[in-house]
């Protein structure tokens, strides 16, 4: 299990399938659990010695139902990714610049308009 105040570490915990005790000390943190559906996280204030054994020992009562769920949506961040990464791409290899695409897309509006 680890413990970290630091986004990428949470990320690299949650991608590796290791459980992790967040402590939300950014929006980042906190958008991460939100969007993975973690609840075993730790606001600064609330991570004195007891918070954090409380909170540790919840999360390693059941690791397995946590990470199941964990693995659930790390892969449906997976996919995310992978669907942004494509759009990206396609918008790369379709410009000059991005004026041009800007432009581009403001004459789509008008036209449609």
């Amino acid at each position: 299990m680890t413990i970290s105040t630091r986004y990428h570490f949470c990320l690299f915990s949650a991608l590796q399938g290791i459980p992790f005790l967040a402590i939300t000390r950014s929006d980042k943190v906190a958008d991460l659990c939100a969007d993975l559906d973690w609840v075993h996280c730790l606001a600064p204030e609330d991570a004195d010695a007891a918070g954090l054994v409380r909170h540790a020992g919840a999360l390693l009562n059941d690791p397995a139902e946590a990470m199941g769920r964990l693995a659930e949506r790390v892969a449906a961040m997976k996919t995310r990714a992978a669907k942004n990464a494509s759009a990206l791409e396609a918008l790369f290899v379709h410009r000059k610049s991005a004026y041009d695409w800007v432009h581009r897309a403001w004459s789509r509006v008008f036209n449609i308009a």
